[in-house]
């Protein structure tokens, strides 16, 4: 403990005094001041005691400050000041608290660290380590780490009496969050459920989500699960936040649109066991892979995007389609009404005829796009008979020449 007295000489003769500095009955310290006349600069001075008080018991001492007297001096009322009284007490064992607001935290993010000594003798003198080459001498420090991983913080803490303590704390430094946003498929039907995840890492503590879905709709699950009203391209907004503010972002973009289905036969109107070759298109919902489920109107069925099927019955069909997306939605379409005759087509190379006996006229075949002749009498295709040619009788349709 440091003593201070200030000495002056108030007579007008350089002098030179001997100070003495006690604590109760216990001599702290002496020395000689010299000092001018007093209307000289150096009329005063200062002078300083250290009183150890490692052997002193604990109590209360007086503080006393005497010059001597000068030879000749009468008047000595001012050459003794009183200084109050200093309590020593008897110092206990000194320990330290540290703490750390928050105790775990993110990369770059501040952190509260607090020094609190108890017992030993103020005034105290502290010392931090944060295990990164960093060093501070308050009570309370402020620190961000600049890299993730498990960190040992301690503070030694020195009191007025030179005793010392120390106390160490752990805290936890994570990445900052980042994050992905999935959806079960990208493109979907009006109205289709479609799930939608998060997928995060780093951060600190309770995770908190925020979706943004682009139609107005908002949510806070994860995973959560959200249907469009409406045909269009959406962007969905994640935002996420952990339990010291750090965030991170991120966006998708999904497509909505109708299953649209286009399918057509390749002709409504055919012979017995002349076949219908029967085409879909689909595009919209989910997209690829789409299947296709044909039923044809007479119990039979057929699947894929082209297929050929041949009616045995003379009759009138409905067929229909049944489209499915990868997501499950379906479209169904009713085809034009497929009318079934009762006559065969011939797909013969050779020219197909009418042949006439015995006055009676007989359909050997019938195909389109081909040329018919009807001959009378014995004679046979690309030949002349001996009676010659009495009558032609020609019809001509497309895709042949006769």
């Amino acid at each position: 403990m440091n003593i201070t007295a200030t000495i002056q000489n108030l007579g007008d003769a350089n002098e030179t005094v001997e100070v003495n500095a006690s604590a109760g009955s216990r001599l702290v310290g002496n020395t000689s001041v010299n000092l001018t006349a007093s209307n000289t600069p150096n009329g005063s001075r200062s002078v300083w005691f250290n009183w150890d008080t490692s052997g002193d018991r604990a109590g209360s001492y007086p503080i006393t400050i005497e010059a001597a007297p000068l030879p000749g001096e009468t008047n000595l009322s001012d050459n003794i000041f009183h200084a109050g009284s200093v309590v020593l007490v008897e110092p206990g064992a000194m320990t330290v608290e540290v703490t750390a607001n928050p105790p775990a935290s993110d990369v770059q993010k501040t952190i509260v660290f607090l020094c609190q000594p108890s017992g030993g003798v103020a005034p105290y003198r502290y010392l931090w380590n944060f295990s990164d080459g960093r060093f501070d001498d308050k009570a309370v420090s402020n620190k961000a780490y600049s890299s993730p991983g498990v960190k040992t913080v301690k503070c030694t803490v020195t009191d007025n009496t030179t005793a010392r303590a120390s106390s160490s704390i752990t805290v936890v430094i994570a990445p900052i969050p980042m994050v992905i946003a999935t959806v079960d498929r990208t493109s979907a039907s009006p109205s289709t459920a479609l799930t939608f995840r998060a997928l995060s890492s780093g951060g600190t503590g309770t995770i908190t989500y925020s979706w943004a879905f682009g139609d107005g709709d908002t949510g806070v699950a994860n995973p959560i699960v959200h249907a469009y009203k409406n045909p269009g391209q959406y962007t969905v907004h994640l935002a996420v936040t952990d339990s010291v503010e750090g965030s991170d972002s991120t966006n998708l973009i999904v497509s909505i649109a109708p299953l649209t289905v286009t399918a057509f036969p390749s002709s409504t109107s055919v012979g017995v066991t002349d076949s219908v070759l029967f085409t879909a298109f689909a595009s919209g919902g989910s997209g690829d892979p789409y299947t296709f489920q044909w039923e044809f109107g007479d119990g039979q069925s057929g699947t894929g995007p082209r297929v050929s099927h041949a009616y045995g019955v003379p009759r009138t069909y409905s067929p229909s389609l049944k489209v499915t997306d990868g997501s499950g939605t379906t479209a169904t379409v009713l085809l034009s009404s497929i009318e079934v005759i009762g006559s065969a087509t011939n797909v013969s190379g050779g020219p197909p005829y009418f042949e006439a006996g015995l006055g009676v006229v007989t359909v050997v075949a019938v195909a389109v796009g081909t040329t018919y002749a009807v001959r009378r009498g014995a004679s046979r295709p690309g030949t002349q008979g001996t009676n010659g040619i009495d009558s032609c009788l020609c019809l001509r349709l497309p895709g042949r020449r006769p």
